[in-house]
């Protein structure tokens, strides 16, 4: 897993979205490895071969992803040389614990 650098181009924040959400939409991207043209992410993997983002259909799998980008999204800014991400406000009330248990059952780990 992998934080990438994924700014909006009208607002340059960074993006909220998720990739594992992502995968399962209409939107597109767009960036060096796609000569500036845009590119569904559905067919992320004619680019990048090598990546697998399986799709997230529960929200629990993607509380840990929330949790982080909430908890890191100015530095994440800082370091992508962007504005920071506008953040749901239910995301700012996912607890640690609630992100390592929904990491936990994305993943099927036992304590």
């Amino acid at each position: 897993m992998e934080v990438r650098r994924y700014r909006m181009v009208d607002s340059e924040k960074l993006s909220e979205t998720l990739c594992t959400t992502d995968v399962n939409s209409e939107r597109k991207f767009r960036c060096a490895d796609t000569n500036g043209e845009w590119h569904p992410h559905k067919d992320y993997q004619q680019i990048y071969p090598d990546w697998l983002i399986p799709p997230d259909y529960t929200r629990e799998a993607s509380d840990y992803w929330k949790y982080v980008l909430v908890i890191y999204n100015d530095r994440f800014s800082q370091e992508y040389n962007a504005k920071p991400a506008d953040v749901p406000e239910a995301w700012k009330s996912i607890t640690r614990e609630q992100a390592l248990n929904g990491l936990k059952e994305a993943f099927n780990i036992k304590d």
